[in-house]
């Protein structure tokens, strides 16, 4: 699953942020064209919410709480990627398959 939004930009480089929803932290990446490298990073931020944390059943089911820890862990980490050119969300299997 991955869900990408753009801004319109006039920037010769333009920076894009990376939302990573894993079962145990979600991560934002942003980083922008390097000159030597293929992208250099801007920053780097890590929120541990432990969403899966009680998946259970079949289909998997994320607990209410977890899924409470995890929105405000995306909203914090889209507010920190605000200036952004493009912001992309993706999320690993556990949370795509519950």
């Amino acid at each position: 699953m991955s869900s990408v939004v753009k801004k319109k930009s006039n920037s010769p480089t333009p920076s894009v942020g990376v939302i990573d929803v894993g079962s145990n932290t979600i991560k934002l990446l942003v980083a922008k064209a390097g000159a030597t490298l293929p992208a250099e990073k801007i920053n780097f931020l890590v929120e541990e919410t432990r969403i899966g944390e009680g998946m259970t059943g079949h289909p998997p089911t994320i607990d209410p709480e977890a899924i409470a820890r995890g929105s405000a862990a995306i909203a914090r980490l889209v507010h920190a990627a605000a200036n952004c050119d493009s912001i992309c969300i993706v999320a690993t299997s556990a949370v795509r398959d519950a």
